[in-house]
């Protein structure tokens, strides 16, 4: 890169002085007393497919312009892309007042209005997006902030505590991803807070995944709830399609302070009935169970009702038996043949004790006859 030695002029711009190395080196460049930065990104080495990639990106905007737009050059050279605009500052930290909140998303709605019409998302967006121009608040085309440490590695390319859920699962983003982002853009703005506390690049990737979109304060104005709503939807369909329908949502919450309507699902949805969803698999699994239930009817021989017998417990004579499954008590139709054999048994040996009875009865009889007998022989001989 010694074509940037300082001195050397690139795009009208003069380089003063290297700003930061690495893949794609970065310059600070001065024309007119304005400073600005100059980003190169060579096409050779291991990111080069990552730069012509980006190259790409910047020929599909580059031209297009907004007032509250940051002007910004580009060239597509054969060897690399470079890229220069002023150096601005970013919005301060901390949390802004809800008019002043509103007016930060309504420059940011309408910078995009350019790229939306053609089908191009910014993709990148996030409150280092926006930055000053004196009294103004201007925004940031994409690729012109170094991706943070870490991201690249994750599978994506901008801030994952401000992209939209489809963006985390690797979808290219659109202009719907874009209403996404500029929900927690809100959020941050409203409450001064970032939509993750982590730190680390992995770590808000994960807590997103767990938490898309945290709630605002209970408190906070109705009109701005629903249109936090309506940007950080999860079904794609429900939020505004482009950045026009959130220029004209934001224009009703400004002058008749009407809070937005989530957009309806697309040709009547009603995702209950669909093919395969709840109700689908509730008719298969009633049709299995009759199924099922006209099979053990029909088909299977029932259980011997004595199979499971039990005897009725000690110390309880009479007591009902006792199924052990259910612990609940037999009826007398469920009585089994043992029992029957019991009570066979008990006559059996009643009807013993009775003819031990009446045996020893004429036991006893003959006895006393034998007695009688003999003391009357007795008295004869006297």
């Amino acid at each position: 890169m010694s074509s940037f030695a300082p001195g050397t002029v690139h795009l009208g711009w003069k380089v003063v002085t290297r700003a930061s190395s690495g893949p794609a080196p970065r310059f600070k460049v001065e024309k007119g007393g304005q400073a600005g930065i100059l980003q190169a990104f060579p096409f050779k080495g291991a990111n080069g497919p990552v730069h012509q990639e980006l190259a790409e990106r910047l020929r599909r905007w580059q031209g297009l312009t907004h007032p509250e737009l940051v002007a910004t050059d580009v060239d597509l050279q054969d060897r690399a892309a470079l890229v220069v605009f002023p150096l601005l500052d970013p919005l301060p930290p901390g949390a802004y007042e809800a008019e002043k909140c509103v007016q930060i998303l309504q420059v940011i709605a309408r910078a995009l209005v350019p790229f939306h019409k053609k089908g191009i998302a910014h993709g990148e967006l996030s409150p280092a997006s926006v930055r000053l121009d004196g009294a103004r608040r201007i925004l940031l085309p994409p690729s012109l902030q170094p991706p943070l440490p870490g991201v690249l590695r994750l599978g994506i390319e901008t801030d994952p505590r401000y992209a939209a859920p489809e963006v985390l699962d690797g979808r290219p983003p659109s202009p719907r991803s874009d209403m996404f982002s500029i929900g927690l853009i809100f959020y941050r703005l409203l409450t001064g807070d970032p939509p993750t506390k982590t730190q680390e690049p992995a770590d808000s990737f994960a807590a997103r995944g767990a938490e898309p979109a945290p709630a605002l304060d209970p408190g906070t104005n109705g009109a701005l709830k629903a249109l936090y709503a309506k940007l950080t939807a999860i079904r794609e369909e429900q939020r505004p399609q482009d950045a026009e329908e959130l220029v004209a949502d934001l224009e009703a919450l400004v002058t008749r302070g009407l809070g937005p309507e989530l957009n309806s699902l697309p040709g009547g949805e009603v995702r209950a009935v669909s093919i395969g969803g709840p109700f689908f698999m509730a008719i298969v699994l009633a049709g299995l169970f009759v199924g099922i239930g006209y099979y053990m009817t029909t088909f299977l021989h029932p259980i011997s009702p004595v199979a499971e017998y039990v005897f009725p417990p000690e110390g309880k004579p009479g007591a009902a038996p006792v199924d052990e499954k259910t612990g609940a008590e037999k009826t007398g139709a469920e009585k089994t043949d043992t029992e029957k054999t019991d009570t066979e048994k008990t006559g059996a040996e009643k009807t013993d004790t009775e003819k031990t009875d009446t045996e020893k009865t004429d036991t006893e009889k003959t006895d006393a006859e034998k007695t009688d007998a003999e003391k009357t022989g007795a008295e004869k001989s006297q």
